[in-house]
């Protein structure tokens, strides 16, 4: 199967090794670039030791804080530019899980990674090591019962990456 033109995902080394709303927002290809620009410019000043230093406080297992700190490692080919997928995702789960502190971190990150699996199908490749983590690490745990469910919550937060991303590269990529 060839990969589009527009999409191609290519993985830079990375420190641990990989196994690999509602609202709709319509993206104008020229304001998803610039979106996707000013997302890029906001990856490459966030720097991995801080990210590093959330991860260790926020609770979660280890294994699950390495597969995200290693899915900030990972870049792919957008329109024939480099873009820090990995890290633009992974700052995007991070600040979901700051924007819910009423759910448990856990809990928001699963919600949040099986939301984007199911619906950014150019991001799937990369999240669907960390995904089968945090279902190894779920077993047994129960979700918290609420007026919101954390599903729908992450629906509503990650609509509009979602629509900038597909805009941008609609198309699945090959899988890592």
């Amino acid at each position: 199967m060839k990969t589009p033109d527009r999409c191609a995902l290519q993985h830079r080394p990375c420190l641990f090794p990989v196994l690999i709303l509602m609202q709709v927002f319509d993206f104008p290809l020229a304001e998803a670039r610039l979106e996707l620009a000013l997302l890029q410019a906001e990856a490459n000043v966030t720097c991995s030791a801080d990210f590093y230093l959330w991860l260790r406080g926020s609770g979660l297992p280890a294994e699950v804080s390495a597969r995200l700190f290693s899915l900030a490692e990972c870049s792919c080919q957008v329109e024939g530019r480099a873009v820090a997928l990995g890290k633009i995702v992974a700052i995007k789960l991070a600040e979901f899980v700051r924007a819910h502190p009423d759910l448990p971190g856990f809990t928001a990150l699963v919600a949040a990674v099986s939301c984007l699996v199911r619906r950014l199908p150019v991001a799937a490749a990369l999240l669907q090591p960390l995904m089968q983590t945090l279902a190894d690490a779920t077993a047994g745990h129960a979700s918290p019962a609420g007026e919101a469910t954390p599903e729908l919550l992450a629906g509503r937060f990650f609509q509009p990456l979602i629509d900038l991303l597909n805009t941008l590269c609609p198309h699945p990529v090959a899988s890592v």
